[in-house]
C-alpha cells in the first residue's frame, strides 16, 4: 500500500467512524468497491476513493464534520466553496496534497480526499433542471467561456448580475440547496449514483452490506453484485477500471500540504521546470520500455534459430 493509499484508507476509516455516530448511511462506490470486491485491497497506483450518500444523509455528513472541527481534516463541497466545480463533496487530510497541474484556481481544497457522491432519485423534472442550472453554472465560474446565441448571453449576464449581486458563495450554495432539493426522495422509484446516466431501482440503497478493503469493513451495497453488473457490465470481474493514479501532471504527496507547496513555490522552486522535465524522463521511459521490447523480441528470434 502506497503512503497515498495508506492516506485514503485513514480518510475511510474517519469517515465510517462519524458515519455510524451520526446514523448516516454511506455506500463504497466506483473503483473503491471494485477493488474491495475483488481482492479487497486498493488497485494498483491508485490515488482515490469513492463513497456514495444520499443527498440529505450528504447534507448531515457536512454538519458534522464542521462540529467535529478537526484541524486535520477537510470538508469541500459548493456548500462553502463558490468555485467548487461539482455537485459532490471531498473529505479529505489538510496535511496532504493533490491537484491536476496547471493548478490556475482554487475550485476544490487540494487535498488527498474522498470524493462523496450524491445518489439522485430522479425524474424528468429534476434531470432537466439540474442539466440547465449546471450549465449556466459551469459559464458563471468561467466567465471567460464565449456563449453562442443571444438568448444564452442574456441568461448567462443575469446569472452573473445576480451571482455578483448576491456574492458567490451565497449563489453557489443556493444552487447546492435547490439540486439536494430535487433529488431527494419525493417518491421517485429509480436512482443515479455518481452523476452517471445508469439507472438503479431505489431498492438498491435500502440495505447496505460490507465489504473488507485493506483488512479495514467498510459499508457497501448489500446487492454488490447488481451495482457492479450495471456500472461495469458482464465483465465486471475482468474489466480494466479507470481510476486516479500517478501521472506527469497529477501533483500529489502524503505528506506536504498545499501551504507547504505555496512556501515552497515562493522560496524559488520552479514547480513548471520540474513538470516539465518530469514529462520529458517520462517520454523517455517509454521510449526505453518501447526498444527493450523491440531487443528482446530479437534475441527471442536468435534463440529459436540456434
Amino acid at each position: 500500500m502506497t503512503d497515498i493509499q495508506q492516506k485514503l484508507l485513514t480518510l475511510l476509516t474517519d469517515l465510517d467512524a462519524v458515519c455510524q455516530r451520526e446514523g448516516i448511511r454511506y455506500y463504497l462506490c466506483k473503483e473503491t468497491a471494485l477493488s474491495a470486491h475483488r481482492s479487497g485491497e486498493f488497485f494498483p497506483s491508485c490515488c482515490e476513493a469513492n463513497v456514495a450518500m444520499t443527498t440529505e444523509d450528504a447534507l448531515r455528513f457536512i454538519k458534522a464534520v464542521n462540529k467535529e472541527g478537526r484541524a486535520d481534516r477537510t470538508i469541500d463541497s459548493m456548500w462553502s466553496n463558490k468555485n467548487y466545480p461539482d455537485f459532490t463533496l471531498r473529505y479529505g487530510d489538510a496535511g496532504t496534497l493533490m491537484m491536476q497541474l496547471p493548478y490556475n484556481e482554487a475550485s476544490i481544497v487540494p487535498a488527498v480526499a474522498v470524493t462523496i457522491h450524491m445518489i439522485r432519485y430522479k425524474s424528468k423534472f429534476s434531470s432537466k433542471i439540474y442539466h440547465y442550472t449546471k450549465s449556466l453554472w459551469k459559464l458563471c465560474v468561467k466567465p471567460t467561456v464565449t456563449v453562442a446565441g443571444f438568448t444564452r448571453r442574456a441568461a448567462v449576464m443575469m446569472c452573473h448580475g445576480v451571482r455578483n449581486l448576491l456574492g458567490g458563495k451565497y449563489f453557489s450554495r443556493t444552487l447546492f440547496k435547490l439540486w439536494v432539493s430535487i433529488h431527494s426522495k419525493k417518491n421517485k422509484k429509480d436512482i443515479s449514483i455518481c452523476a452517471g446516466s445508469y439507472k438503479y431501482a431505489n431498492e438498491l440503497i435500502k440495505k447496505q452490506g460490507t465489504v473488507t478493503l485493506e483488512g479495514h469493513a467498510f459499508a457497501t451495497f448489500a446487492d454488490m453484485e447488481n451495482y457492479l453488473l450495471t456500472a461495469y457490465g458482464e465483465n465486471y470481474e475482468t474489466c480494466k477500471p479507470k481510476y486516479l493514479k500517478p501521472s506527469s501532471s497529477l501533483l500529489a504527496s502524503a505528506n506536504v500540504s498545499y501551504q507547504e507547496y505555496i512556501r515552497r513555490s515562493k522560496e524559488q522552486i520552479d514547480y513548471k521546470e520540474i513538470q516539465k522535465k518530469k514529462m520529458k524522463l517520462d517520454l523517455i521511459q517509454a521510449k526505453v520500455s518501447y526498444y527493450n521490447s523491440k531487443i528482446n523480441g530479437y534475441y527471442a528470434v536468435v534463440d529459436r534459430t540456434q
